[in-house]
């Protein structure tokens, strides 16, 4: 499991940064990587929204196995850090985790107050990570942390 300054770097980064890229795959539309928005709360669960006709959103419902990429845009190798994570997503169907993800939602990203009407277009996902990579080419080249979840 996570050692407490692990979890605080992970989480700082999930707090900071606004985009991750999701892999998905999926029998009919092969492989596809998106970027989109996405929030996390404590258990290191990230939410997105995207669109059931999507490539990643009908993989997702077909294939919940995915792989997430999210890291800081920087130019040089030595300042290279991020996340890497290997889990399942999900549709979210409850109505007090959607709740519970939107008001994460609006603290991260204060516009989409405006915007909850395109929320009725969009499906709520949540990731669960059951595998966390750490990397920091800061502290020394290909530095990098791993956990089982």
């Amino acid at each position: 499991m996570f050692g407490t300054g692990d979890i605080t770097e992970v989480s700082s980064l999930l707090a900071d940064i606004n985009t991750m890229t999701i892999a998905t795959s999926g029998a009919a539309a092969g492989l596809a990587a998106a970027p989109v928005y996405f929030v996390s709360d404590e258990d290191l669960h990230l939410y997105f929204f995207s669109s059931l006709k999507s490539e990643h959103g009908r993989n997702i419902v077909n294939t919940p196995a995915v792989a997430v990429a999210i890291y800081p845009q920087c130019i040089g190798w030595r300042d290279i850090q991020g996340v890497q994570l290997k889990g399942n997503a999900y549709p979210v169907k409850d109505a007090a985790r959607w709740n519970f993800v939107w008001e994460l939602y609006q603290e991260k990203f204060p516009f989409v107050k405006r915007f909850k009407y395109l929320t009725k277009l969009e499906q709520l996902f949540e990731f669960i990570p059951s595998w966390v990579r750490l990397v920091d080419n800061r502290k020394s080249f290909g530095s990098k942390n791993e956990w089982t979840l």
